[in-house]
């Protein structure tokens, strides 16, 4: 195994309190290596219910799409680790969402929650769907759309509202009409559209979906799914092994979004070559196909992780070289040297996986996210 430890550089460590939006007391300190954060709970860990990120989304239908991307939490560990006490009235609940949900300077941790979802389950007096978002223990989507959305939690029998239209074959729908079929007058929080959204539970499961056939693939174990995509599963084995209670992952492996895709339309081929000839030196070539970015809460220290998957354990030894140089070289689009926001702990291979793990500099507990959306400086290949 090829492991590249941390250098230091001459920026200072900002400590992150784990402060989330609803004003939770608590207290930060700067160990020097890592983030810390103290607070009502000792820690949070995947020990919560049992989470792991590869059982989470293993259940999820894989997209028709050849790229989607892909949000996980365990929304009772971040919970946890913020000391939130369980709301009792709708201002409450809303607090208690958002803080989970947004990012601040102060925020160690920031779940990627539908928005749709959040909006009616965490602020309506009586949520559509009948549960409401302090119910849920974790949460998983897929897809832009998103084609689907699992909730696991806190639910039984009588958890769904009896308002809710049934299909049959245990699938019920919030609003009446064909998929996809938007009728304003119908519009509601949840769906801002007036579109159909088709419900099935399973247990302790909820799943969501615009496709009436989605979800009842999900109830009889039919079609699809991420547990046939080995490289998706192996990348989420890693966040697992870290310890990462959230993720969000980029499948792409059709390949990175390319110097033209990052500089626009505008950008003559001379702007092109000339990005090309700066950049290549201190950006990763070497192509992937599943890219993750997680943070992990461990006791009173949080870190935030990369794993990248690559096409075969040699390719991955081969490639560490290139992270390490890319975390501590690279700038974003926008001209910021990426070692002003997180300086690296360590780049290691594992399998056909390279890991970065990162502390903090001045980065929010979104950066890593926002990145990654945007295919920016080391989280992306030329």
């Amino acid at each position: 195994m090829r492991r590249f430890t941390k250098r230091r550089y001459g920026v200072g460590l900002v400590a992150l309190a784990l402060l989330g939006a609803a004003g939770c007391s608590t207290s930060s300190e700067d160990t020097g290596d890592v983030v810390t954060v103290t607070g009502d709970a000792e820690s949070a860990t995947q020990e919560t219910a049992g989470f792991s990120i590869r059982g989470t989304i293993e259940s999820l239908p894989r997209p028709t799409e050849p790229s989607y991307p892909i949000a996980v939490g365990d929304l009772e560990a971040g919970a946890a680790a913020m000391g939130l006490q369980a709301p009792e009235t709708v201002d409450e609940r809303r607090d208690w969402m958002m803080a989970l949900a947004v990012a601040g300077p102060d925020t160690a941790v920031t779940f990627l929650l539908p928005r749709d979802l959040s909006s009616d389950t965490g602020v309506a007096e009586e949520p559509e769907l009948g549960l409401d978002i302090t119910q849920v223990s974790s949460v998983a989507e897929v897809g832009l759309q998103p084609d689907a959305v699992v909730l696991s939690g806190d639910f039984d029998e009588d958890t769904l509202s009896p308002d809710l239209v049934d299909l049959g074959d245990g699938v019920v729908s919030a609003g009446e009409g064909e998929d996809g079929y938007s009728d304003l007058e119908a519009r509601t929080v949840l769906r801002p559209l007036g579109q159909p959204l088709r419900v099935a539970q399973d247990g302790d499961r909820i799943m969501l979906s615009g496709n009436t056939r989605t979800a009842q693939n999900w109830l009889t174990g039919q079609g699809p799914t991420l547990a046939d995509e080995e490289a998706v599963l192996e990348t989420a084995d890693q966040l697992d092994a870290l310890g990462a209670i959230s993720g969000y992952f980029l499948v792409q492996p059709g390949g990175g979004a390319g110097m033209e895709a990052l500089l626009g339309e505008s950008a003559s081929p001379e702007q092109v070559e000339q990005e090309l000839s700066e950049m290549e030196q201190s950006s990763i070539t070497t192509p992937f196909g599943v890219v993750a970015v997680g943070t992990t809460v461990e006791g009173t220290a949080v870190q935030d992780m990369v794993v990248y998957h690559f096409g075969s354990e040699a390719v991955a030894q081969d490639a560490v070289e290139e992270v390490e140089r890319a975390w501590n070289d690279a700038q974003l689009a926008q001209g910021q040297p990426v070692v002003e926001m997180f300086s690296l702990d360590e780049v290691r291979a594992e399998g056909s996986t390279v890991i970065a793990v990162l502390d903090r500099e001045e980065a929010r507990s979104d950066t890593l996210t926002m990145m990654l959306v945007s295919r920016d400086g080391p989280l992306n290949y030329l």
